[in-house]
Parts: C-alpha cells; structure tokens; sequence
C-alpha cells in the first residue's frame, strides 16, 4: 500500500502571514490612532472653532444663529444653503462653504427683476417666471405685462407657468433682439388675447398719451421690420399724432388722433 506524500517545508519559504505584514499592520494601526488623536484634538481645539460668518448679501440673524462657536469640522455648510434660501425667495443661489481656520463665506446671487406681471395687482417675476415680490402699486421703469391666465394669488417663489407669459418673453426676446425696447419706449405689453397682442409705446409727450402697437401672436420679426418702414415713411418718427398701429395683416393700419 503506497504511503501518503506529506506537504513538507520548504526551508526559507515564508509562512502565510509573515513577519513583513505584521509590522505593515501595526504601523497602519498605529497611523489610525494617532491620526483619530489628532483628529479629535483638532475638534475640540479653539482654533477651528467658527469666529467669522462673511457674506455679500445681508442675512436674517436668525437663520446664522448657534453657528458661531461651533467646530468648523463638523459644520453643516449644506444644510445652511438649504435654510437661507428656503428663507428668501427672492435669492437665485446661495453657497456656503468653510474658509479655515474659523471663518465661514457665504455668496448669495439674486434673483434679478425681469417684468412686473400685471394680474390683480402687480408683482415681479426673474427670466425664470419665479415671483419675486409681490406690490400692488407699479415699478417705476420696470416693463409691466398684462395676463389673465396665472393663479389668483401668486407667493413668492412659485414658477408661474402661463401660455400668455411664455407669448411675451418670445416677443420681449425678439425686441430685444432687434433692439426694439433702447430705440423705442415701451411701457408695456399685453397677452391676454393672443391673437391681438400688443404693447404700448411712449410718445415722450404726456399730453398725447402711448402709442398702441397691435403686433398679434406669431411673425414678430417681420411684423417688427414693417414698423421700422412705417416710422421712416408714413410716420416719420412723430408718433404725437397716432392712436394705434395694426400689424397683423399684409397692409399695416395706422389709426390718428382726432
């Protein structure tokens, strides 16, 4: 009967967990608790503890409050991102971040005003539809537009999401592509009927009251370049006379002063 073969030593060879790990793993361990010893000093050291709060925008102090004194280790920049502009509707972004060793910088973009909806009363909107604030009384030299399809009672914050505004950023868009607004005064405009959209020029004299441009839903840059010819021609830049201007058909329709 043939014998077992046995699994002999090599002489040399090294076992499964020689010495060389062993002194890896202890050195590792060792690196671990020194560094949590740190760690831990470093906390509870004064110098990280959270003396200056920076910002560009003016902040309620009670959404900064309990957070000078604090560890800037373990600080919660997000959660203070979340609570400022949960706070302040009227600001676009905000971002916290440490600035060590104990002082905290915060930037705040606003939101900037874009037009004045005009819809039981008025109140602002950015270039996002979000409702900065809310007035009844007009903005001076802010362009004010007339809907009637937004909610009855806008909050600041909410996106209004409107048929009728959409209509009037694409003609705002298109006058200020052909930079209409910088060589006309317009006060306002209105979609509250697509079909006879229209805004209202000043005429720069009081007395004569806005000129009504009726431009209609849809060919803004054609209907646009007709009223150009119309100033150069038939107007002749004197608008003190005109009532209304019609451009929504093939021949434009100019209505006088009486």
């Amino acid at each position: 009967m043939a014998k077992k073969q046995r699994n002999k030593k090599i002489p040399g060879a090294p076992g499964r967990f020689g010495i060389a790990f062993w002194l890896g793993a202890i050195f590792w361990l060792l690196f671990a608790a020194g560094a949590g010893y740190l760690g831990l000093r470093a906390y509870r050291s004064d110098l990280f503890r959270i003396r200056d709060i920076k910002s560009n925008m003016a902040i309620d102090a009670d959404l900064l409050r309990g957070v000078k004194g604090g560890s800037l280790f373990v600080f919660n920049a997000r959660a203070l991102q979340k609570k400022i502009m949960a706070a302040n509707s009227d600001f676009k972004d905000v971002v916290v971040y440490k600035d060590f060793p104990s002082r905290v910088l915060i930037k705040i973009i606003r939101r900037e005003p874009y037009v004045q909806l005009k819809y039981n009363g008025y109140f602002t909107i950015d270039k996002e539809g979000v409702v900065i604030d809310s007035d009844p009384a007009q903005v001076e030299n802010l362009l004010s537009v007339e809907i009637t399809d937004c909610p009855d009672a806008p909050v600041k914050g909410a996106r209004i999401i409107s048929p009728q505004l959409r209509l009037a950023v694409s003609l705002i868009n298109e006058l200020l592509r052909r930079k209409f607004i910088q060589r006309y005064p317009i006060e306002s405009i209105n979609t509250s009927s697509a079909r006879s959209t229209y805004f209202m020029l000043r005429t720069g004299d009081p007395a004569a009251g806005p000129v009504q441009v009726i431009i209609g839903d849809e060919n803004f840059g054609r209907r646009l370049f007709i009223f150009d010819n119309l100033m150069a021609t038939r107007i002749k830049g004197d608008l003190g006379m005109v009532k209304y201007i019609d451009l929504r058909y093939k021949k434009a329709y100019i209505g006088y002063k009486r």
